[in-house]
């Protein structure tokens, strides 16, 4: 082999290990959490197939292992009966709500607390309420009724 054809096998094995070693070695550290987005005119809701947009109250939106695009829910309650299926659980990424509050903003479901079982309505009838704080939760069990959860506490028989 001459001098031409090592280099250029030198210059192509360079060449990928400047691509390739970059993309593995971000592959090695904490993915960076995925954050939720405005729900728009085009979202259509992941359980019942409705434009989420088009309805009042909070929305949800998912993210699961392995899919790029986030599902999207016209409600709580939606939310948690496509989450709480044993097949989707496992493949959770993160779940982002908005409060009962009525605060346009999405939180990290996880850090929130929720009041299950009240006469609060969604557009799928009563639902799960999200709220910041257990001082919240109680305050809302006392206009609306219901007990306060953890996120992982929720079960379908509480969507009932």
């Amino acid at each position: 082999m001459n001098n031409y054809g090592r280099y250029r096998r030198y210059l192509t094995l360079g060449t990928l290990t400047a691509l390739v070693l970059p993309a593995a070695l971000t592959g090695c550290g904490d993915a960076k959490k995925r954050e939720a987005r405005a729900v728009t005119s085009s979202d259509r809701c992941a359980l019942c197939g409705m434009v989420a947009a088009n309805y009042e109250g909070p929305k949800a939106e998912l993210f699961l292992k392995g899919v790029e695009r986030a599902a999207v829910f016209c409600s709580l309650k939606d939310a948690f009966a496509f989450l709480l299926q044993p097949e989707n659980r496992r493949r959770l990424e993160v779940l982002y709500v908005q409060t009962a509050q009525g605060d346009a903003r999405f939180y990290d479901a996880s850090a929130l607390r929720f009041v299950v079982g009240s006469r609060f309505e969604g557009v799928m009838g009563t639902e799960p309420a999200a709220l910041k704080t257990s001082a919240e939760a109680a305050a809302f069990i006392k206009k609306w009724g219901g007990r306060e959860a953890a996120f992982d506490a929720v079960t379908l028989e509480d969507l009932a």
